[in-house]
């Protein structure tokens, strides 16, 4: 019995999800031939293409190649599949039972398509690494070894899982606490990024890594969207969220001591990683948020913001531009 109604509230979620879930996939099927980095993803479907990229997309397409060996449709299906590990944590983190739940996850979703528009649909790496991060500190209770996998997706999330494990295993769960790891990790990390390039050199990474991250800024705003973002989301929490004894709390502002990274030590890559973080936070976030004493408020307001949400995601993977043409 506990099974079946499990099941039909995954499949109210299902239902009240999928016009937006639709949307996205048709907009993304738009964007293939006008996104950046999309041709680049295309050549990746290859298998036999030969590539510097962390090992664990070529795998995948590798896979995907016994199902599908069109690259367009082998990437759609790709995206499609991360998609439905995205929602399988958003269903399992929220738990969408009621009106009020059910119009944060759509929020969320939509918030997605705006703030993390890069991750989403033009640096699917990063992206694809994100949900998997998220995916396991969701379903795991012991996630530890499983972080080797978004790892393989895309390095930049390291500091995401060192953060996390250091706030488990230490369990940093007060503003003491925090405060006491914040110095040493700030002291740490000015040293480290004052010195990134000989360090890369002692442990024998290749230049092509370093050049690499010092580009990343050549083609990215000063101050990302999902910067800003994430400040707002931390004032949010340090002012009307208080959360003494819960080390996920912490961990959700973890996420400053990258800002300073990319502002105080000038180090831009630092912004691309703080997208797991970041996104976690804004899961943590919009939980805390009081359920609304007329139940449809919420999700009103998630269907107003919805086409804002999908033309900003449309202009992000340049579909206008296509049109044009």
């Amino acid at each position: 019995m506990a099974v079946k109604n499990k099941l039909n509230q995954f499949f109210m979620f299902f239902v009240f999800i999928l016009p937006f879930v639709l949307a996205y996939i048709f907009i993304f099927n738009l964007s293939m031939e006008t996104a950046l980095d999309r041709a680049d993803y295309l050549r990746l479907m290859d298998p036999n293409w030969e590539s510097r990229v962390e090992p664990l997309l070529p795998l995948i397409s590798y896979i995907f190649d016994f199902i599908v060996s069109e690259k367009n449709y082998k990437l759609i299906l790709i995206q499609f599949s991360f998609l439905f590990l995205f929602l399988l944590s958003i269903y399992k983190y929220f738990k969408p039972i009621e009106t009020s739940s059910l119009a944060k996850v759509i929020f969320l979703f939509l918030l997605c398509l705006t703030v993390f528009s890069n991750q989403f649909g033009v640096q699917l790496r990063i992206g694809y690494a994100t949900i998997l991060f998220i995916f396991i500190i969701v379903f795991f209770r012991r996630p530890y070894i499983f972080f080797i996998v978004p790892l393989l997706m895309h390095y930049g999330t390291i500091f995401s899982i060192l953060f996390y494990m250091f706030f488990s295993i230490f369990n940093i769960d007060s503003r003491r606490k925090f405060l006491i790891c914040s110095f040493f990790s700030l002291s740490f990390l000015t040293v480290f990024f004052m010195y990134v390039e000989v360090f890369f050199e002692l442990i024998g990474v290749s230049r092509y890594y370093y050049n690499y991250l010092n580009e990343e800024e050549s083609f990215g705003r000063a101050l990302p969207y999902s910067t800003i973002f994430y400040l707002i989301v931390c004032c949010y929490l340090l002012l009307f969220v208080k959360k003494n004894g819960c080390k996920l709390y912490w961990f959700s502002l973890s996420g400053l001591w990258l800002v300073y990274v990319g502002f105080i030590l000038d180090f831009y890559l630092a912004f691309k990683m703080l997208t797991p973080i970041s996104l976690y936070a804004l899961f943590y976030a919009l939980k805390c948020i009081p359920d609304e004493k007329n139940k449809y408020v919420y999700l009103i307001g998630a269907y107003m913001f919805s086409p804002i949400a999908f033309l900003y995601f449309a202009l992000q993977v340049d579909i206008m531009q296509g049109l044009i043409r």
